[in-house]
């Protein structure tokens, strides 16, 4: 009889140990709303949730007509189990400023930008989100105030699904989206974009501002036209190419939907 119950408390000890859930490490779900009413979850590592955190900030530092906020809750898992799997979409959150050239001579100006993209069951059909690029006022600007907004509709991700090696700080992450012009103001944007009219970017996530190391600041290349969405490898127009620049401030985020 007192065999019989050593035996059940040791297995009540061992189920309930198995049952009581506990923080997985390193690990967090997040959770990102932004004022265009969209909202998007995921379960990210320490250095995605703090390149999260630097693209909201820069959405607020330069803004471009797009802001988000951020939620937070622990991933749980049982003592002895693994985190439980949680259905993330692929995503691209940015926000900050990058220098274009002026149109009619030397020079530069700048551009505040906001993105958020995120796909649909692991296809390259968007979701939600929104791409807005806006050229702030100032006496130092060679264009007048101006910008568009538009709503992604294609995204897609290079190096899907990552490898050993292929991620940030090793290499980079590369995603190329289309979005429809739906809001056109001032002169500048006005030449040569129109509602309805499609446009893109191709932009290049070298890990958040800390650990970028060798690889160099994010990059963004706008396109008043459609870029290569959806076709998979390497698209176009190329991050690293003549027309695309690197972020002077701010911070973009690309996480693919197999990463977790």
């Amino acid at each position: 009889m007192k065999r019989l119950v050593v035996t059940f408390a040791a297995t009540v000890a061992l189920t309930l140990a198995t049952a009581f859930p506990i923080r997985a490490d390193g690990l967090t779900l997040v959770t990102v709303s932004c004022s265009d009413g969209d909202s998007f979850s995921a379960t990210v590592d320490a250095d995605t949730l703090t390149g999260i955190q630097q693209a909201i900030q820069a959405l607020t530092l330069y803004p471009a007509g797009l802001s988000c906020g951020l939620a937070t809750a622990p991933v749980l898992t049982a003592i002895g189990g693994v985190a439980s799997a949680w259905n993330a979409s692929g995503f691209v959150v940015g926000g900050g400023r990058f220098q274009w050239p002026c149109p009619n001579g030397p020079g530069t100006f700048f551009m505040n930008f906001g993105l958020s993209a995120h796909d649909q069951d692991g296809t390259t059909n968007v979701k939600g989100g929104t791409f807005n690029i806006a050229v702030p006022d100032g006496p130092t600007q060679c264009v007048g105030p101006s910008n568009f907004t538009s709503k992604p509709f294609c995204l897609i991700i290079n190096n899907e699904p990552p490898g050993p090696y292929t991620t940030p700080p090793n290499n980079p992450w590369y995603a190329w989206l289309n979005a429809t012009a739906t809001e056109v103001h001032g002169d500048y944007f006005s030449g040569f974009i129109s509602p309805g009219q499609t446009v893109g970017a191709g932009v290049k996530d070298t890990g958040n501002p800390a650990h970028q190391g060798d690889l160099g600041p994010d990059r963004i290349a706008p396109t008043p036209e459609a870029t290569s969405c959806p076709t998979p490898g390497f698209g176009t127009p190329d991050p690293n190419g003549p027309m695309s620049q690197p972020l002077t401030n701010g911070n973009i985020t690309i996480h693919p939907q197999s990463q977790l």
